[in-house]
């Protein structure tokens, strides 16, 4: 199967952080303003769209000590996520816990961080003493759930998300995870609609539609599941992940067919739907 886990969910819940060690010159003519001005100026740049000029508002406040310098990382925290630069996430979370070892914002992002890297053990620790620090934080509560899923203890995953759920209902993330999790525990059906009411929300989640397809076809809804592949994938991947569904069904007879036709369609495909054919037979 071309498989879409849950934990490539994080790109939609992963704050991104960056560090901001050198300095940035003021545009300008800019005003120096007070440390609440700076922040009330930064928060109407970064909704204008007007990065450089929030970020050049915010640097100045991490040379400060105390309150002002936690709520500045944590506004260029917004504003890089805004953004999707990446690059220096680390640092500067780790910059917000050294100001304070109990930010519940550091320890989710460093705890998704270690989560998307693989890093299982190192991201529950961080997960957990983020929740300690804040219970509210969704998107720790969704990463717990993707563990919990990783390790196949599908009840937990479940008591996750909906706690996640309890704190934003409706969102198509914690939907979506929570529906794939139904499917990895057996339950396609409900699974399936978990992932329909994600879709209703968020229709454009190639990751959300691709596990979908995936769960009607564990149902046996087999040119259901394909209609639904046929606006994500080339065709050839579409009849390989359903005959590898219908492999999980024990269903043979129809898994050699689609897994046949997989081959057929891409001879590329050889080497993963001729294992499938293996495992279907035993071999």
């Amino acid at each position: 199967m071309t498989s879409v886990k849950s934990t490539q969910q994080l790109v939609l819940v992963l704050l991104l952080l960056a560090s901001v060690t050198g300095c940035a010159s003021l545009p300008p003519q800019q005003t120096v303003l007070e440390p609440a001005g700076a922040l009330e100026a930064a928060v109407l740049a970064i909704d204008g769209g007007a990065v450089d000029e929030a970020q050049a508002l915010l640097v100045p406040l991490l040379a400060l000590d105390g309150q002002h310098k936690i709520n500045a990382l944590h506004m260029l925290t917004r504003m890089y996520a805004i953004t999707g630069d990446s690059l220096r996430m680390r640092d500067t979370a780790q910059a917000l816990l050294i100001a304070d070892g109990a930010d519940a914002l550091a320890l989710e992002v460093l705890g998704l961080l270690a989560l998307a890297e693989g890093h299982a053990v190192a991201a529950q620790e961080y997960l957990f003493r983020a929740l300690q620090s804040d219970a509210s934080r969704w998107a720790a509560w969704n990463g717990l759930g993707i563990l919990a899923d990783e390790q196949s203890e599908y009840v937990q995953a479940a008591a996750h998300f909906q706690r996640g759920l309890e704190i934003v209902p409706g969102h198509p993330v914690l939907m979506a995870n929570l529906g794939w999790s139904k499917v990895l525990a057996g339950d396609a059906e409900a699974g399936a609609q978990l992932l329909r009411d994600s879709l209703e929300t968020a229709p454009d989640s190639i990751v959300t539609h691709s596990n979908l397809a995936f769960a009607v076809a564990l149902q046996g809804r087999y040119e259901d599941a394909r209609k639904l592949y046929s606006e994500l994938y080339d065709p050839s991947i579409a009849a390989n992940n359903i005959g590898y569904a219908a492999l999980l069904r024990r269903d043979i007879e129809r898994a050699e067919t689609y897994l046949r036709e997989a081959l057929t369609l891409k001879p590329s495909f050889y080497e993963k739907a001729s294992n499938n054919l293996k495992i279907a037979y035993g071999q």
